[in-house]
């Protein structure tokens, strides 16, 4: 199929369709398939209902280029052979609280995903080849996943009418530390499980910035250097912090110097000082973001923070607050339907 076609947005054919829904199309939920084998295309868009409406993406870099931050979308992605599959979910997260992610994988695979689905990273493993069941189930949990998620992230609309033609009961995820961010210590889990080695070591908390890429670490030729590099990040990130600039930009802020100082030396005292003192605040900000109803922010700051230090023992506390907001918020936006 070429290319130029596929890309398209193509809302697939549904023969019940009656003529008063023609009048909510713009209710119909984005399908995001992130692959770059074209084989893909029919079998997933020949089970697609009336409520979705498909578009192909080649790689993770185009979707987050051409689609807007926070848009509410099932992303369906080809996670074969992938190298880094938790850096991509992170990356994924950020880019949108929004997105319920499938993982396109080889059926004989599903063992990989089991603690991502427990860590409501994915919302589930679809097997290649696709099953038409498979795919549908899934993507109905999806599709409640993401309507859960405006329900309390709001969009500026009603949520996206549900995709479910069944009649059976239908439960959406009321825990929300997935939402922008990967947690370390699943991370680790998911690269363990997929590689079958109890010899994988984490790759240091330094090694990644806020939006889950990797940090760039200018060569060091001799210690001297090293310490004249790591005394000049130090200071930025310091600056940084009176600046108030503890998580944006990506590049320049606190957290992703403080990571930068830690990937050329990697018991540097100080910024892991800095990295627990910013900690300390994103943890105060997620409390007073709750109080102020902003959802987004809450979220990232609790993710953040949970980059830094997965072990904190107020992020549960903080987990269970959002969840019962969250499915408050659920109940009442449904109610009204």
């Amino acid at each position: 199929m070429p290319k130029s076609l596929r890309k398209h947005e193509l809302a697939a054919p549904d023969a019940t369709e009656r003529p008063a829904l023609q009048s909510v199309k713009k209710q119909k939920l984005t399908v995001l398939l992130v692959t770059g084998d074209d084989s893909l295309w029919p079998q997933v868009g020949a089970d697609l209902n009336g409520g979705l409406v498909l578009k192909q993406l080649d790689s993770v870099d185009e979707l987050i280029s051409s689609t807007p931050s926070g848009q509410a979308a099932i992303v369906l992605w080809d996670a074969r052979n992938h190298p880094d599959p938790a850096a991509i979910l992170s990356r994924l997260h950020l880019h949108s609280s929004r997105f319920a992610i499938l993982a396109l994988d080889d059926a004989t695979s599903g063992d990989a995903w089991t603690l991502p689905i427990q860590h409501r990273q994915v919302v589930a493993h679809v097997g290649l080849p696709i099953v038409g069941s498979v795919l549908s189930s899934a993507l109905d949990s999806a599709h409640e996943e993401v309507n859960s998620r405006l329900a309390l992230l709001g969009d500026g609309d009603e949520a996206v009418a549900p995709a479910a033609t069944s009649s059976a009961p239908k439960k959406p995820w009321l825990v929300p530390s997935v939402i922008g961010g990967v947690v370390v210590a699943a991370g680790l889990a998911f690269i363990l499980t997929r590689h079958g080695s109890s010899d994988v070591k984490p790759a240091p908390a330094a090694a990644s910035t806020s939006n889950g890429a990797p940090v760039p670490a200018a060569p060091v030729k001799s210690p001297a250097e090293a310490d004249e590099k790591v005394d000049a990040l130090m200071e930025k990130a310091q600056q940084a912090m009176l600046d108030r600039h503890f998580i944006d930009p990506a590049t320049g802020s606190a957290l992703s110097l403080y990571r930068e100082v830690l990937v050329i030396k990697p018991d540097d005292g100080e910024a892991r000082q800095g990295l627990q003192r910013l900690s300390e605040i994103l943890i105060a900000r997620v409390q007073s973001a709750l109080d102020d109803r902003k959802f987004d922010a809450a979220l990232q700051f609790l993710e953040t923070a949970r980059s830094i230090d997965a072990s904190d023992r107020r992020l549960a506390a903080l987990d269970e607050k959002i969840a019962s907001l969250r499915a408050e918020l659920v109940r009442r936006r449904f109610s009204r339907h």
